[in-house]
């Protein structure tokens, strides 16, 4: 590997190491190794793909799944549904409810259970997805997704304007009726400013919403889903003027 790819590699590892804490100093115990050394590794990017192996296997990942949790968090990779998969899920949203949570990580167990289905209807749901070229079907109801990145899906598409738009407005009002809980944060203003200052506010957004879609995306891959819970943001900033007549 060439020294940039060992440099991602490496910055990958760390992130999902201190995602389910772990220190140097428990890594080097582990694998019979000095707190120095397991320093040095990650300081000097200096790291055997026997080492990264075995450092990886601490965290249930394999380098190959490394590798593309590095990719897509340095590219900001994103897998947004294409026509034939969105005309699919608009007309069988559980299903996708479903591959969200497949592809989140979710045991077919838990999946199973939530959704009612048996062996067979859970075989027969992932051979809907192989058909859209979402995952290959393995043997023993096993599979293998042929996509990568954070799943998306188009603004203005079939099933934006269908599902999006309506789980939109529900969220919006629940964060109404929680807007005082401490998991809770909710900021709204109707201010003025320079096209200058809305440029950078803009932007800042944008990065905001990249940085957490990139360290969930992270903890989704590596950490135990019982320390994760389900949450949900709106971003959202427009040159705006409230029509006072309508109140």
């Amino acid at each position: 590997m060439v020294q940039i790819e060992i440099n991602l590699l490496l910055d990958t590892l760390k992130k999902a190491l201190s995602a389910k804490k772990w220190t140097y100093k428990a890594i080097g115990k582990k694998l019979n190794l000095s707190e120095t050394t397991i320093k040095r590794i990650f300081s000097n990017y200096d790291c055997s793909l026997t080492r990264l192996s075995q450092i990886c296997n601490l965290i249930g990942i394999t380098i190959i799944e490394l590798g593309e949790m590095a990719k897509s968090i340095s590219t900001n990779e994103n897998y947004f549904l294409n026509k034939q998969q969105e005309s699919f899920f608009v007309k069988h949203p559980s299903l996708l409810a479903i591959f969200r949570s497949l592809y989140r990580g979710y045991s077919p167990e838990k999946i199973k259970k939530e959704w009612n289905l048996n062996k067979n209807s859970f075989f027969k749901t992932l051979l809907e997805f192989e058909k859209l070229g979402l995952l290959e079907v393995l043997p023993d109801n096993k599979y293998k997704f042929k996509i990568t990145g954070r799943l998306r899906f188009k603004l203005n598409g079939k099933l934006f304007n269908k599902i999006i738009k309506p789980q939109t407005i529900d969220f919006i009002n629940t964060v109404y009726e929680n807007i005082e809980s401490e998991d809770c944060s909710f900021h709204s203003a109707e201010l003025q400013m320079t096209a200058p200052t809305m440029k950078k506010m803009i932007q800042e957004i944008n990065e905001l919403g990249v940085k957490y879609r990139s360290l969930s995306y992270l903890e989704e891959r590596t950490m135990n889903k019982q320390l994760l819970k389900d949450v949900k943001w709106i971003f959202a900033f427009l040159p705006y003027t409230t029509d006072w007549h309508k109140y």
